[in-house]
């Protein structure tokens, strides 16, 4: 049977989720809307029901919750750690190709105006 505190737990996450959201989100400067936001409202989202799921067996199987919490604790730290180095890898490819295409549009313009000069 499912215990009190599990069914807090499950009714917490979204919360809880939506919570980790906005902060990865004020912390890493990320747009709404934009592809990195919607990486990252993935990863956060699917990791919140898995959480959820994993509590919800728990509880069915009567496994101690709290030892569970502990060991999850440490899962969490590492997820949050590896999805700041996901988000800084993708800012820093999204900085190199936007450089990229500004100096390909510079060099365009340039050849547009050789062609202009040269008719």
């Amino acid at each position: 049977m499912v215990n009190d505190m599990a069914y807090i737990i499950i009714f917490l996450m979204p919360v809880l989720g939506l919570l980790l959201l906005l902060i990865l989100k004020r912390i890493n400067n990320i747009k709404r809307g934009t592809p990195i936001f919607r990486v990252l409202m993935f990863i956060v989202s699917s990791t919140a029901v898995l959480i959820e799921i994993v509590i919800l067996v728990t509880s069915i199987y009567d496994w101690d919750l709290f030892i569970l919490a502990g060991g999850m604790s440490a899962g969490v730290i590492f997820l949050l750690w590896a999805w700041t180095i996901t988000l800084r890898t993708i800012r820093n490819q999204e900085t190199k190709i936007l450089s990229q295409s500004n100096s390909l549009r510079d060099v365009l313009v340039k050849v547009q105006e050789a062609a202009n000069q040269l008719s």
